[in-house]
């Protein structure tokens, strides 16, 4: 099964893991890809490319910046991942660590879990 997995920008995907968010996402992608299913990671540049890594923007956690640019800049990454993947809906589960505002208009035909 085509699942995609949407992770949070702020830091990357990989080992060693700058928190628990971190390590559950790369687990849960690890285990997924070693059960057959074909898992996109959407995350940040940097994270572990063998989870099928799609990378949407650069970490936004690593530097200290205006909180609302980042916002802005992580909000803006995000609308380009809803708009492609609305536009090309390859990807018929969708496993998401972000607000679900952004997604529901989006993936209102589609499986969608969010963890919060």
């Amino acid at each position: 099964m085509k699942i995609g997995v949407i992770a949070h920008l702020k830091h990357a995907i990989r080992d060693p893991f700058a928190g628990g968010l971190e390590m559950h996402t790369f687990t849960l992608c690890h285990w997924l890809r070693r059960r057959g299913h074909e898992v996109t990671l959407f995350a940040a540049a940097g994270s572990a490319k063998d989870l099928g890594l799609e990378a949407i923007c650069r970490e936004t956690g690593k530097a200290p910046v205006n909180a609302e640019l980042q916002f802005r800049y992580e909000h803006r990454s995000y609308l380009s991942l809803m708009e492609m993947l609305r536009t090309q809906p390859g990807i018929p589960v969708i496993y998401a660590k972000i607000p679900t505002s952004l997604i529901q208009p989006v993936f209102a035909r589609r499986e969608v879990y969010t963890a919060v």
